[in-house]
């Protein structure tokens, strides 16, 4: 059998007889994949980048596509960047297409930095904030581009609000999201002058998204969250509260809870009610679900005072939705399922027959 091996794109450079880098060079992206395609092209000098580096960025594709120049800037004689720099994000690729600008001095950003998003050939969003001339640090007014945004969502978040010149977040700070051209505050936050939390705050999940617009109000004290804190899920038009509970005077949850799965959304509208104590989840727990209009008990199972699963549980698929509804039904032992589990699957369009067994699997302790 002939195998052919193709190469999409080569890099690399020379090294000198004492195993420095030397001479010009093209270097990877750290994480580089079919998404990711950056370089950043250069000399080095004893290992050490000198001049002008130039960033390069391939939309995904094969011999067609070229690389496109989207950044760069200089390092000195001594590899310290100055000047003008345009840098990649940390999470840059083809659906987060975000850069940085602005200037170095002695290898430390100074004054105004931007930070552009780039949809298609057109710039679709910008945010800004000031760098200290002295240290570097963040500093005055910050707008920035949630970490995880994705340009296939349809959606940003951004964070707006006062750094003090030690770079950490003072005073208030709003949470702002925009889906169909509009931006719209969904949260807001404030920081003592130590840069930790304080009062009444609207934090989002760390898992929001336009189809799972999870938040929670609550209060901290001196950066610990304290007292009862709600859930709520937006739904449509509404926020509609679906979960609550308490944190003590240690930040540790502490009582019963309603929770929401990590991944809730409209398609996987889970929730999980139980106890906790001192921060772990004790007793019986009790995992609920919502296909039309009311919550319906699905599964449970039950941990130790150390928060092992142990006995009789049942529990959801990973991918558990409205249109793959299947569950597990078995034992655990010391936090590890035991000897036969049985696999359940419903159907969404016959709910009314419930669940019927699909397949079984056994494990060894």
């Amino acid at each position: 059998m002939d195998v052919k091996i193709y190469i999409f794109f080569s890099g690399g450079g020379s090294y000198n007889q004492e195993g420095f880098k030397y001479g010009q060079w093209i270097d990877l992206i750290d994480n580089f994949y079919r998404l990711r395609q950056v370089t950043f092209n250069g000399e080095y000098q004893k290992s050490q980048k000198v001049g002008r580096w130039d960033t390069y960025f391939r939309i995904e594709g094969l011999f067609q596509n070229q690389f496109q120049l989207i950044g760069g800037g200089s390092y000195d004689e001594t590899g310290m960047k100055n000047g003008k720099w345009i840098e990649p994000s940390n999470n840059f690729y083809k659906y987060s297409q975000v850069t940085h600008e602005g200037e170095y001095q002695n290898g430390k950003k100074i004054n105004q930095w931007v930070t552009r998003y780039k949809q298609s050939d057109q710039l679709d969003f910008t945010c800004c904030g000031q760098y200290d001339a002295v240290d570097g640090m963040k500093t005055g007014l910050w707008v920035e581009l949630s970490d995880e945004f994705r340009q296939y969502q349809n959606y940003i978040i951004t964070n707006k609000g006062q750094l003090n010149c030690n770079g950490k977040k003072i005073g208030r700070w709003e949470i702002n999201f925009k889906e169909l051209n509009q931006f719209e505050k969904i949260g807001v936050c404030y920081y003592n002058e130590k840069g930790l939390k304080i009062g009444l705050q609207t934090e989002i999940s760390e898992s929001f998204f336009n189809l799972s617009q999870v938040f929670y109000k609550g209060e901290y004290h001196y950066g610990h969250k304290t007292g009862k804190w709600e859930i709520f899920w937006k739904n449509k038009l509404k926020n509609e509260q679906l979960g609550c509970g308490l944190y003590g005077e240690n930040g540790l949850k502490q009582g019963n809870w309603i929770e929401l799965a990590n991944d809730f959304n409209k398609d996987k509208q889970v929730t999980y009610y139980g106890e906790y104590r001192y921060g772990q989840k004790v007793g019986l727990w009790v995992t609920y679900f919502r296909f039309s209009e009311e919550f319906e008990e699905i599964g449970c199972g039950c941990y130790d005072d150390e928060e092992i699963q142990n006995g009789f549980w049942i529990e959801l698929a990973e991918d558990f939705s409205c249109s793959k509804q299947i569950i597990y039904q078995g034992e655990y032992k010391n936090g590890r399922k035991f000897e036969k589990w049985q696999e359940f699957k419903r159907d969404k369009w016959k709910i009314d027959q419930g669940f019927q067994k699909i397949g079984e699997m056994y494990y060894q302790n």
